[in-house]
């Protein structure tokens, strides 16, 4: 009956529909946002306003019950980012279906790994993954029929147009045309049922089923938004991944201005900075390494604030962007990244999912000269999107290395590894996170595997709390290198390894040692036209960290850093390297 003094407890003062549908809460506020656009394709120019989103849900809800989807069957989306997709995941919400969103770059294994978890009975495709996907998504036994953006589409091969269950027709007109006042969205117990299936990121195994209910987005969609109001917000970020998906459907739920790319073209993306005066970019790594890497002379000064989240932090950012939401490689890209350009507009960034130590966030000040805050963020799928986080009305209590407050409705224990006893202030233990932004569970799994007795699901990642209940992230528990009796975080590492000049990326996993366990050794990719010796690098390390943490794996100089598509590094790819040139030798 009373509170463990060990626990840290958020807020409670979420005001949430008593109904807890997400499907009528998200058609209710855009409907009341009907006539504001929400929604512009950087590359095309087409807008959709809110009414034009909702609209199409409705149409397509309707299709959808009449074509057979009841009430909790699945259905997926493989695609890219096109205007579609929208009137799409909230239309199945609203005919009482759940979610699942495949990442188009999917090998045809993982492709069958994942819909053999979801098992969807319908898939939306655009002309581009059906292409390359196509045989795949069809071969899958739960499959009944593909439906196809655009106006390709075949009824001899199984498949359905979307614009004719969805969209208006030649004449401007809408078909099937729904009023809003006599719409009535298929009815779902909230708090239970599950809205999305969203894949982890497998960067330890293959992915899992991650379910999320109706409360847990509608939570999300209630805490401090990420992207402004105020602002013209641009994002490349997939939204098939769970950054992109929940923190744009965030956006829309409040009527926010995004503009969007299909794809990521370089020129395009900076003429799209340029014409629409960007305020705040939203983008996965490889997107502002290219930027990075790239010379031009775009006026993109209209952007003034940086998010970054899903990967470590651990350098400078970027050119004249005042706004931008991008994840961390990329800023490390972008402090190694020599240009005269003037960055003094920028004023805040955001990171998240893995700490910023002291000596990066010099090191980002002295880059950008008028920076005023430096806020992070860390969470996962499994608790839809975030945890812990700085927020810009409380910016003057972020902290170097930190990742904030815990948020609102959730409490967060931290736990010893091998006692499984909580532990206080200053204490790194496993994170341990209860509460109404907590997944259901994954498909198919026994909770009993990643939930303790009190309902607490364990994150895997370790971490700590200050005496203010201010979090830090260590690293993740799985990746932690076993040196004799230490545990070695590859991730602080590698955040002194890129403080090198010469080093442009970095991956540390641990090499198997007959007598000590693991060994340290690090994966480097070296800048354009710079040098740098194994032993000069091993040094460098040597220097700046305790004797566990010396690179005794060695370096080996590599051409990249296999990441995932929210910029976090493939261990798992890395330990195969090691595998493969063993296997060579």
């Amino acid at each position: 009956m009373l509170k463990n003094p060990k626990y840290v407890y958020g807020e409670e003062d979420l005001y949430l529909p008593a109904h807890l549908n997400f499907g009528s809460f998200m058609l209710k506020n855009l409907w009341m946002n009907k006539d504001k656009v929400t929604l512009t394709n950087g590359s095309t120019h087409e807008t959709l306003t809110c009414g034009e989103i909702a609209q199409e849900a409705m149409n397509l809800a309707v299709s959808l019950r009449n074509i057979g989807l009841k009430r909790g069957e699945v259905v997926a989306i493989c695609s890219e980012n096109r205007k579609e997709f929208w009137g799409t995941v909230i239309g199945i919400i609203c005919a009482g279906g759940v979610v699942t969103t495949l990442n188009p770059g999917y090998s045809k294994d993982e492709l069958k790994h994942v819909m053999n978890i979801s098992k969807p009975k319908y898939v939306f495709c655009s002309p581009n993954t059906y292409s390359v996907c196509g045989k795949t998504l069809k071969s899958v036994s739960s499959v009944s029929k593909i439906i196809l953006y655009g106006d390709v589409y075949n009824k001899e091969n199984n498949t359905l147009s979307y614009n004719n269950l969805a969209k208006t027709n030649g004449k401007g007109e809408v078909e099937n045309y729904i009023d809003y006042e006599e719409f009535e969205v298929v009815e779902v117990n909230g708090q239970i049922d599950t809205l999305f299936i969203l894949y982890s990121s497998g960067t330890t195994g293959l992915p899992k089923g991650v379910m999320l209910t109706h409360l847990n987005v509608l939570v999300s969609c209630s805490l401090e938004p990420t992207m402004q109001a105020d602002a013209v917000n641009l994002i490349i970020t997939p939204w098939y991944h769970t950054m992109g998906l929940i923190g744009t459907l965030r956006g829309l739920s409040t009527a926010i201005n995004v503009v969007y790319l299909p794809k990521f073209e370089i020129e395009s993306y900076l003429n799209t900075i340029q014409q629409y005066k960007v305020n705040l970019l939203i983008v996965v790594p490889p997107v502002l390494v290219a930027l990075c890497k790239y010379q031009s002379k775009h006026d993109v000064s209209s952007v003034n604030v940086i998010y970054s989240g899903a990967a470590p932090l651990h350098g400078d950012t970027i050119k004249d962007v005042n706004l931008l939401i991008v994840v961390p490689p990329v800023l490390v890209a972008l402090c190694k990244y020599q240009s005269k350009h003037d960055v003094s507009s920028v004023n805040v960034i955001y990171s998240g999912a893995a700490p910023l130590h002291g000596d990066t966030i010099k090191d980002v000040h002295k880059r950008f000269p008028k920076l005023q805050s430096v806020l992070q963020g860390y969470g996962m799928t499994e608790v839809t999107l975030a945890v812990a986080r700085d927020v810009q009305s409380k910016a003057h209590l972020a902290k170097p290395g930190g990742v904030g407050f815990i948020v609102k409705n959730t409490v967060i224990k931290v736990v010893d590894i091998h006692t499984r006893e909580p532990l206080g202030p200053n204490q790194p233990g496993e994170i341990c996170a209860k509460g109404v932004i907590v997944m259901k569970g994954y498909v198919g799994k026994s909770k009993e595997d990643d939930f303790d007795d009190e309902g607490f699901f364990k994150t895997g990642d370790i971490g700590y709390y200050d005496e203010n209940k201010y979090f830090f992230i260590v690293d993740r528990l799985k990746e932690l290198i076993k040196y004799k009796a230490y545990q070695v975080p590859p991730m602080e590492l590698e955040a002194v390894l890129l403080q090198h000049p010469a080093v442009r990326d970095a991956g540390v996993v641990g090499l198997p040692h007959a007598s000590a366990g693991e060994v340290p050794l690090a994966f480097v990719v070296l800048q354009p036209n710079a040098n740098a010796t194994e032993k000069e690098l091993q040094q460098f390390v040597a220097d700046r960290l305790s004797n566990p943490k010396h690179l005794r794996g060695g370096v080996r100089f590599v051409e990249e850093i296999p990441k995932n598509p929210s910029g976090k590094i493939l261990r798992k790819r890395l330990r195969e390297m090691i595998k493969n040139r063993k296997s060579k030798l």
